[in-house]
């Protein structure tokens, strides 16, 4: 067992030149590694960002959208009450809130 001891810590004496450009070498790869690592984490985290802002204007959007509609929907109620002659034309036909709108705007 001392043999194995000794050969152990010949290999990775600091005197062993090859063992030391080794372990040098290593530590390099080692550390290019972590740089590559901590490159892609970060572009990671930035894409996650970037995929949250690009939902939160999906939404914001369709937010908008949907109060635009509301709007419309209003505004046509609206005008057909204030025409008398389409209020008259709705009344005749007992026509709903929704054919109504989709006279309106044809």
């Amino acid at each position: 067992m001392p043999k194995s001891r000794s050969g152990f810590r010949a290999l990775f004496s600091s005197s062993s030149p090859k063992t030391t450009r080794q372990l040098k070498q290593h530590q390099d790869q080692i550390n290019d590694l972590e740089d590559r690592l901590s490159s892609l984490e970060n572009v990671y985290t930035k894409d996650i960002e970037v995929l949250k802002y690009i939902e939160e204007q999906r939404m914001q959007a369709e937010e908008s959208k949907r109060k635009q509609f509301r709007q419309a929907r209003e505004n046509i109620r609206q005008q057909v009450w204030v025409d008398p002659k389409l209020r008259r034309y709705v009344e005749l036909m007992g026509l709903d809130n929704f054919t109504t709108m989709t006279l309106v705007h044809c």
